[in-house]
């Protein structure tokens, strides 16, 4: 919402230059702290064997 005023436009950009910047593991990390934090464990852990066996065959 702030890139449309256009006085805060260029904290947006940098904000995004920013997070270009962070390296791929720190998104892993994000990720799984995102998961455990709002419980989806448990849909997380269907999904991967879900996908898994598709992968194997069976």
């Amino acid at each position: 919402m702030l890139s449309f005023l256009p006085d805060y436009a260029p904290y947006v950009e940098a904000g995004f230059t920013a997070l270009k910047a962070v390296p791929e593991y720190y998104w892993y990390v994000v990720a799984a702290v995102v998961i455990d934090t709002f419980g989806f464990r448990s849909m997380v852990r269907y999904l991967l064997e879900f996908f898994s066996f598709k992968l194997k065959g069976k």
